[in-house]
């Protein structure tokens, strides 16, 4: 090890974030369960086939050890003592990037993954050197590079906010990072690997380049199998947004209310029973707020534990500002902000949502990522009717059906308004009392006395509870005519069904609404 002092990388930091400014939380047992480095594990193995990997700065290990587990020889060296002693895979070692303990070329990949940042100013030189020395053939090398996404921007603020862990010393754009190796003689491998397991906050897809050590080494092999995993990776990707375009139901029992009335703090409290816990850091947390008032409400989440008779002895919250209408946040717990004690959000036994007010009604359903009530409904009151996304007041439409009978929500357009509806997704939000029904989505053309001459549908499936949907116009099958839906002039949803009271916003994906109160523009 060299004499740089890395003490800063204990527990704390990886356990605990909040307070070395990183945004782990409980860094051990989510590496180890981690879908992206088990992703970035068969990607290696697909693309390069190794017969020896290197993972410099690997922390605990989690990539070694999936490597190793699909048959592939693979070590890693961390300069932190507490990583290394909670190491996934023996084949850990405690070291430092300037001085490798291992022969000239005795891996035929190196690769590094959110670590190279981290390099001090006063090794830095040495270790690309060292990480040259130990490689015989390829690198892959994954980072948070200025100028390149999510890292784009002002490049003062940019590091400034990438600054919060102390840390990170090495923040310069990509083209810097490939002039530095092939000072040493490395040339670009003019590839990348698409990763399907992407994390929004890092997007390891793009933050990434590959290296060969000499010129004259042939990449030929390692170019077409790239080019086949990416485009197999690609197609999963939008499969899957297909797949998730019907987002999980919001089960009625995660309902709740908030009646404001004279300016007043009020609050839904759950405590769980002693010895009773709940693991947020498992899945993301899904919150649908429903906010009928003239002004925004200020809100906040907040979980952690109650010790004896001290209520939230250790407290985070997640604080936004809820706009009148439909509003829909996906965050983490990575995301709530320490307020008292050091909360362990994988073991927490108090939650609460709530805030101060006045003239306002509030419905709100807090999930999981599944759907899952993480605040089951505890108010008994019936219900009203992805980033933060609003779907505005304007945009809400109700159909009730006793008998079964169909009814349909419509917008005629005059000739000299359009709408274009390729320009991207488009939202669906339902709330259904009653019984499971299949209503439908119509958009195309009026003719010449002729309602829908052109006309495209899709039918969706909703279920007592809260329904999410989104979708594009290129799902929608033709029942009629040609549909033109970059010029529709005529939209509907509705369907027939029976014994159901159904609340729901149809809008584009900046939230304006594509159908108004009433049908009615």
């Amino acid at each position: 090890m060299s004499t740089v002092s890395y003490d800063y990388f204990d527990e704390s930091y990886y356990q605990e974030g909040s307070k070395r400014g990183t945004a782990y939380s409980n860094y051990r047992e989510g590496a180890r369960d981690s879908k992206t480095f088990q992703e970035i594990a068969l990607a290696i193995q697909e693309i390069f086939q190794p017969k020896c990997v290197l993972d410099v700065g690997c922390a605990t290990g989690a990539i070694v050890a999936q490597l190793n587990k699909i048959g592939c020889e693979a070590h890693g060296i961390d300069v932190s003592e507490w990583a290394v002693r909670h190491a996934e895979h023996p084949n850990v070692r405690l070291a430092s990037a300037d001085n490798l303990p291992y022969p000239d070329g005795f891996f035929d990949l190196v690769i590094s993954c959110h670590s190279m940042e981290h390099l001090p100013a006063a090794v830095f030189e040495k270790s690309l050197a060292e990480i040259v020395r130990v490689n015989s053939a390829f690198q892959f090398h994954m980072l948070p590079m200025v100028g390149t996404p999510p890292y784009e921007g002002e490049p003062s603020e940019v590091r400034r906010m990438l600054k919060k862990d102390p840390t990170h010393q090495q923040l310069f754009p990509k083209q810097w990072w490939i002039g530095q190796f092939e000072k040493l003689g490395c040339v670009t491998v003019e590839t990348s690997v698409l990763l399907q397991n992407e994390t929004p906050t890092a997007e390891l897809s793009i933050g990434q380049f590959l290296l060969k050590k000499r010129a004259e080494l042939d990449d030929s092999e390692i170019l077409r199998r790239a080019a086949s995993r990416n485009q197999r990776t690609f197609r999963n990707v939008q499969l899957a947004k297909i797949a998730q375009a019907r987002l999980p139901t919001l089960s009625s029992n995660a309902a709740n209310r908030l009646s404001y009335r004279e300016p007043r703090w009020r609050d839904v409290e759950q405590r769980l029973s002693e010895g009773k816990t709940i693991d947020l850091t498992r899945s993301g947390l899904r919150l649908v707020v429903i906010v009928e008032s003239c002004q925004p409400c200020s809100l906040r989440f907040a979980a952690g534990q109650d010790t004896g008779n001290d209520k939230f002895a250790h407290l985070g919250e997640f604080q936004f500002l809820a706009q009148p209408g439909c509003n829909i946040l996906n965050f983490t717990s990575n995301e709530l902000r320490t307020m008292r004690g050091a909360p362990n959000y994988s073991a927490v036994n108090h939650l609460a949502f709530g805030g101060e007010n006045e003239e306002a009604e509030v419905v709100f359903y807090l999930t999981d990522s599944d759907g899952t009530p993480i605040l089951k409904r505890l108010l008994g009151s019936k219900p009203l009717e992805f980033s933060h996304l609003v779907l505005s007041n304007l945009a809400a439409n109700h159909i009730i059906y006793k008998s079964r009978t169909w009814r349909d929500t419509e917008r005629k357009l005059p000739p000299e308004r359009i709408l274009d509806l390729t320009r991207g997704s488009l939202y669906l939000v339902a709330l259904l009392e009653g019984k499971p029904c299949v209503l439908r989505f119509a958009a195309g053309q009026d003719g010449p006395g002729q309602d829908y001459a052109h006309v495209g549908e899709l039918h969706f499936s909703l279920q007592a509870g809260f329904n999410v949907f989104t979708f594009s116009v290129e799902q929608l099958s033709a029942l009629r005519g040609s549909p033109d839906y970059s010029a529709v002039n005529h939209l509907g949803f509705g369907g027939e069904a029976e014994d159901a009271n159904i609340t729901f916003y149809l809008s584009d994906e900046s939230g304006s609404p594509l159908l108004f109160k009433g049908g009615s523009a």
